[in-house]
């Protein structure tokens, strides 16, 4: 007898004993079906809950946009030293003390940005540009320039949370994008 013949082997009268699940009864199978379900369960909310991240709601939105009133507020206040024309200085007075009363205000409906949303919202990019603008004596110009454009961004925001807020968070949105039309003028 050759090393392979116990494939040509066609012995009927050989069984193998194959080992049976579910010797348990029906507790042992009713354990694993729970089992599988639990992990099914899991499973849906791993893939939803982090891979397709529902969108924010209007406090993460507006803790946002608090994040980014802290910014330009930071940024007038580093340019506050430098500025020297009186329009400057008034555009830069103006939004630390208006912004600040809208950031609480914002907060006071939603919650406060975690240390996280104020680093993300925080814009190096513009301070170098601010800073460079020294040399070409357009330091003025440029924070102006610079802030125009923030106020916009940050008038849009407040406006596309808006629809999604309720009563008491559309006011203090309001009265923030009326302010921030203010300071744009």
């Amino acid at each position: 007898m050759g090393e392979y013949d116990f494939i040509l082997n066609n012995d009927p009268g050989r069984h193998y004993n194959v080992p049976q699940s579910g010797g348990g009864g029906v507790a042992k199978r009713a354990i694993v079906v729970l089992g599988g379900l639990i992990g099914l369960t899991l499973l849906i909310v791993i893939v939803f809950g982090v891979i397709l991240k529902p969108s924010a709601g209007p406090v993460d939105r507006i803790a946002a946009i608090t994040a980014l009133q802290a910014d330009i507020i930071d940024f007038s206040d580093e340019a506050d030293r430098e500025l020297r024309t009186t329009e400057a200085l008034a555009l830069a007075t103006g939004a630390q003390l208006v912004l600040e009363t809208d950031r609480r205000n914002l907060e006071s409906v939603a919650r406060p940005p975690s240390e996280s949303e104020v680093a993300a919202a925080t814009d190096s990019a513009i301070r170098a540009t601010l800073e460079s603008s020294k040399s070409n004596n357009r330091y003025d110009e440029t924070y102006q320039e610079i802030m125009t454009s923030k106020l916009a961004i940050y008038r849009d925001q407040l406006r596309s949370v808006f629809d999604e807020s309720d009563s008491s968070q559309q006011q203090a949105l309001q009265l923030a994008f009326d302010n921030a039309e203010i300071l744009a003028e």
